[in-house]
C-alpha cells in the first residue's frame, strides 16, 4: 500500500480509490462535517471525528 506521506501534494479520487478501495473512500464521505483537526505527523493523516464510537477504527 502507497502511503500519503506528502501533506502538500494533490492526489486524484481515483488514486485515493485505488489506495484503500472505492467502499472505504465512499463511507469515509459520510464522515466529511465530522472531521476537525486534521493533522501530518510523519506519515500519518490524523484528526478528531465525532460520533458515538469508543474507539478508534
Amino acid at each position: 500500500m502507497t502511503m500519503l506521506s506528502n501533506p502538500c501534494a494533490n492526489y486524484r479520487e481515483e488514486q485515493i480509490e485505488d489506495w484503500l478501495r472505492a467502499a472505504a473512500v465512499d463511507r469515509g464521505r459520510e464522515y466529511i462535517r465530522a472531521v476537525s483537526e486534521l493533522m501530518w505527523r510523519r506519515n500519518e493523516l490524523s484528526g478528531k471525528v465525532r460520533g458515538s464510537a469508543g474507539q478508534i477504527y
